[in-house]
């Protein structure tokens, strides 16, 4: 997806709505996420993972505080049952309440005038770090990762809440994507879906998390030391990956071969674009560093780079119209 309109809009449902809560509920969030919660405040918001204790990807989400020992839980991919049961099995004598919540109607917003559109609309200004979330009457507002344009996802609290936003925006011109249009757009930001690229499988490192998703200042959390043992390692064996295939669709998780046959990695995900398929590989690090020629069921396959590193001339080329 290329720039062309002011503002992009993409309606989903959220798959995962949990609202967190009780005595201890903070505490134990901080013992089980991968992110520093801290500080525990009204209006804070933490993007994080949740491991086992091998330190694999189960999931990720955002975790909004809403007061006091109070906290949503949204995850645009991973799903609900994942999350709250690997959280209830953790519960042992905590004081915390883990209650499942409607579907949550979302927006996620983005382009080169999403902040002048949406302040115009709501009369508010929108939040200013990653960090952080505003509540603007029906509408919960908190920074993507989706978009390399910069934007928000937006919780709204009803389906009519929604469809009034939607239709303001798109009379601010919004261009209204469909999944594959989101799904290209997140790719170009390098933004990972979990567990369907990064999973069970897979440590964060693999997937760049590093950088955004993980403290190794907090203290403990489940697989933490696992985590923290590959990184003063220094570098995971396998990286995820875009690449980029034409001909006949591919299969997901179809492995990937060098010339000899060897399996070098998994394609995960894939989208169709202008010029064949785009999509997201796990693939061992040195054989894609190497630059080594590779298949998908007899189909050439082109590694494009690290998915993390997002926008690439490459990528642009094959998506191109």
């Amino acid at each position: 997806m290329t720039a062309i309109a002011p503002i992009y809009v993409y309606a989903y449902t959220a798959s995962a709505h949990l609202f967190i809560h009780d005595e201890e509920a903070a505490d134990f969030l901080q013992s089980q996420f991968s992110n520093d919660l801290r500080p525990m405040e009204l209006g804070s918001c933490t993007y994080g993972l949740w491991l086992n204790a091998k330190g694999r990807v189960l999931g990720d989400s955002c975790l909004l505080c809403e007061g006091e020992n109070q906290y949503r839980l949204l995850s645009s991919s991973t799903p609900q049952q994942v999350i709250q049961s690997t959280l209830e099995q953790h519960i042992v004598a905590d004081d915390v309440e883990i209650d499942a919540q409607a579907p949550a109607c979302m927006l996620c917003v983005s382009g080169s005038e999403v902040d002048a559109s949406l302040s115009a609309i709501l009369d508010k200004p929108m939040p200013k770090t990653m960090r952080e979330f505003v509540q603007i009457g029906a509408y919960t507002i908190f920074k993507t990762r989706r978009s390399h344009l910069g934007g928000y996802e937006i919780f709204c609290r009803t389906q009519t809440d929604a469809a009034v936003l939607l239709q303001q925006l798109e009379t601010a011109s919004a261009q209204v994507l469909d999944d594959a249009g989101m799904h290209l757009a997140r790719l170009q930001a390098g933004c990972p879906l979990v567990p369907q690229e990064v999973g069970p499988t897979d440590f964060p490192a693999e997937a760049g998390f590093e950088a955004d998703a993980l403290s190794f200042t907090k203290g403990c959390f489940i697989g933490q030391e696992v985590v923290v043992r590959m990184h003063n390692l220094g570098r995971a064996r396998r990286m995820l990956c875009l690449v980029h295939m034409t001909g006949e669709m591919p299969k997901i998780e179809a492995d990937i071969v060098n010339e000899a046959g060897r399996i070098l990695g998994q394609l995960r995900t894939f989208y169709p674009c202008a010029n064949g398929w785009v999509g997201v590989a796990m693939i061992q690090q040195k054989a894609a560093s190497a630059g080594d020629k590779m298949y998908v069921e007899d189909v050439h396959l082109t590694v494009l780079g690290p998915l993390r590193n997002g926008l690439c001339q490459d990528f642009l080329t094959a998506i191109e119209h």
